[in-house]
Parts: C-alpha cells; sequence; structure tokens
C-alpha cells in the first residue's frame, strides 16, 4: 500500500486510539482504529470506516446523556442535523444570536430545558429513539469540568460505544 501524500510506499499499519477533536468535540475517543504511517514523508492517515454512521452513534450518545448538554455538544448536534445557525434558529423559534450564545466556549448562555429537550428529539427522529435519559435533567450551570468523556470503537458491524464507569 503506498501513501496518498506522497504516493510512495509501503506505509507501516497499526492500530491506535485517536482523540477525534475533528468532529468538533474534545470529548470523543476512537480506540482501535486503523493508522497509516509513510516512512518517506512522515505523513500520518487515520482510516475512520462510515464516517456518517459514527457521527449518528457519537449523536445519539450526546443526545441520550443525563447531564445538560455543554456548547460544543449542541453545536455538534446542530450540525449533525444538518442545520445552518440561521435555519436552526428560525426552526426553533429564537433569533441566531440565542444560538451562538448557546455555543458560546468563552461565555454561553444555557439552553432552556424545554428547548434542550426539543433538541434531543430531533437527533432521536434519525431513528426512532428507544430509549431517553431516565435521570432528570438538573437545571444547573453548564461547568466545563463535568463534561463526560465519550469513548468509541470501529468493529466489524460498524461503530459502537464504549461505556467507561
Amino acid at each position: 500500500m503506498n501513501c496518498i501524500a506522497c504516493g510512495k510506499g509501503p506505509v507501516e499499519v497499526r492500530r491506535e486510539n485517536h482523540r477525534y477533536v475533528e468532529c468538533g468535540l474534545d470529548t470523543v475517543t476512537l480506540q482501535n482504529l486503523e493508522v497509516r504511517h509513510c516512512r518517506e514523508c512522515g505523513e500520518t492517515e487515520w482510516v475512520t470506516p462510515d464516517v456518517e454512521g459514527l457521527h449518528a452513534l457519537i449523536a445519539n450518545v450526546v443526545a441520550s446523556k443525563p447531564e445538560r448538554l455543554l456548547p460544543q455538544e449542541i453545536r455538534f448536534l446542530r450540525k449533525y442535523l444538518g442545520h445552518s445557525t440561521k435555519n436552526f434558529s428560525q426552526t426553533i423559534g429564537v433569533r441566531s444570536e440565542t444560538v451562538s450564545r448557546w455555543e458560546s466556549a468563552e461565555d454561553p448562555q444555557q439552553m432552556d430545558l424545554s428547548t434542550e429537550r426539543f433538541l434531543r428529539l430531533m437527533v432521536f427522529h434519525e431513528r426512532p429513539a428507544n430509549h431517553y435519559p431516565q435521570a432528570r435533567l438538573e437545571d444547573t450551570a453548564v461547568k466545563h469540568s463535568a463534561a463526560r468523556k465519550f469513548r468509541f470503537t470501529a468493529g466489524p458491524t460498524g461503530w459502537k460505544s464504549v461505556h467507561r464507569a
């Protein structure tokens, strides 16, 4: 197998974990991912099968968590649903500036509970929801330190969530 960057080969193939910040969330790790390293040019290629399936799983796991959504999770779910800020604001009946404040990393405004539940249901609409967080979502301020870590691994039948205590 040749390198996709320089065209030379062979490349070294191994399995590694990858912090998947490219999806817009800094709490997602892909486990046991195929990685191709070129000895010639130093290029590293992460082989991510079925990206749409992976993003659907991430969206469902994030929407299912019992804690309040963090700004980066709101942004990820909005983008997963294919909405621009303007389109999303029109869909849920708020101003674009309000959506921007919900997604702001510096000074976020917390999304109200009913709107958050509606966003979660929008995600589940992609696939019928067979569960919803049992714990009551508490109306507490979003704390960055309370970010839940998510792990996903690729298997022979597709992506799956790896639960950690």
